[in-house]
């Protein structure tokens, strides 16, 4: 994760970030610090989502309507959540935009079953890997926890 760090570290890359990846004018955003670590979950004015996710996840801000339906139902926040867990739901999105689908939560649901990491962190498991039925590939067996540098 900290590859991505480089992206932030100095005020015209963060332009440059800002342009990229789409972020909206009124969305703040910043790096983390090790003080930070302990902080989860949301409030009115601030909620965490980590970089990763906007750079190799493909989530973009303000945060898709189907993307926010599908963390309410499982009940989690974006720091609750494994990058695979962003990439399935993203890729999710991309299907319906492209090819004119329709595929919602229920879908999602009846391919696969959100599992918990050691770490608490939630991502997607294919319900029968035998079937190699998936809507986004690849998708790990397992994800790796991820780490702070």
């Amino acid at each position: 994760m900290g590859k991505h760090r480089i992206l932030l570290n100095t005020p015209e890359k963060k332009v440059e970030f800002r342009r990229t990846y789409n972020i909206p004018a009124d969305i703040q955003f910043r790096l983390n610090n090790k003080n930070d670590m302990g902080e989860k979950g949301q409030t009115e004015q601030k909620i965490h989502i980590p970089l990763i996710f906007i750079v190799e996840g493909g989530l973009r801000l303000p945060l898709h309507p189907f993307f926010r339906e599908v963390c309410s139902r499982c009940q989690l926040n974006p720091m609750q959540l494994c990058p695979n867990f962003v990439r399935v739901v993203m890729g999710t999105i991309a299907l319906n935009g492209l090819l004119g689908l329709h595929l919602d939560w229920w879908d999602l649901h009846y391919l696969y079953s959100v599992v918990p990491t050691e770490h608490k962190n939630y991502y997607f498991k294919a319900r029968d890997p035998t079937r190699s039925l998936s809507l986004i590939y690849p998708i790990p067996q397992r994800e790796r926890p991820m780490t702070i540098s």
